[in-house]
Formats: structure tokens, sequence, C-alpha cells
């Protein structure tokens, strides 16, 4: 089996600079080559950047 920590951990792309991020949908991630602070849309659940008024996936309100 792959593990639990798999399936809590996902690995997503910064929407800002495209870099690959570790993104864990329970806490807030800061990418380490922009320094933006990505949480998870309410709405679709992607990546989306800390006060932020619409999400770069979906266009709905995080």
């Amino acid at each position: 089996m792959e593990g639990k920590d798999n399936m809590d951990r996902a690995t997503c792309k910064c929407p800002f600079c495209d870099e690959e991020v570790a993104f864990c949908a329970d806490l807030p991630v800061t990418c380490r080559s922009c320094s933006i602070v990505i949480v998870a849309c309410s709405s679709c659940g992607g990546p989306v950047r800390e006060g932020s008024e619409t999400c770069p996936s979906c266009g709905g309100k995080p």
C-alpha cells in the first residue's frame, strides 16, 4: 500500500510562478520561489493565494 501520507499530501503547482509545492488541504503552505501563501479554495479545493478575491482554478470566491 502507498501509505496514508500520499493520501493526505499532494503536490500541486503554485498558480503564480508554476513551481511545484507540497500542498496539504488542511494547512496553508508558502511557495518557496515567490513567497506567496497558498490555501485551498473552499469552492473547488484548488490552490489559491491567501486573501484572493477569486480562485484561479474555478473563478469562484475562495
